[in-house]
């Protein structure tokens, strides 16, 4: 549950990218729907950044090919590419 708690303020800006899907965030929620839930993190004393597991840069490519193998990123409402599951990595970073 952790690395998906410190994952989601960055796919949720990364799926915001798409207008479509920025408009459904923003039903839900009137706000910066990212900033919301790194506060929640941060309420729930959490890391909110990978660095504080031990991830660094020099694992970002390894981290990307593992989670592109990975059938969940198949319902992500916006298809990352192998370069993209790196730029979420290094955000999170």
């Amino acid at each position: 549950m952790a690395a998906v708690g410190v994952m989601m303020p960055h796919v949720i800006r990364f799926n915001s990218q798409d207008p479509e899907i920025a408009a459904i965030y923003k039903s839900y929620f009137d706000g910066d729907l990212a900033d919301r839930v790194s506060e929640l993190l941060w309420e729930a004393r959490m890391p909110r950044n990978i660095a504080e597991y031990g991830v660094k840069e020099e694992h970002l490519h390894d981290l990307a090919e593992l989670d592109a193998k990975q059938w969940t990123a198949q319902f992500n409402p916006r298809l990352p590419n192998g370069r993209d599951f790196v730029e979420l990595y290094r955000s999170a970073l």
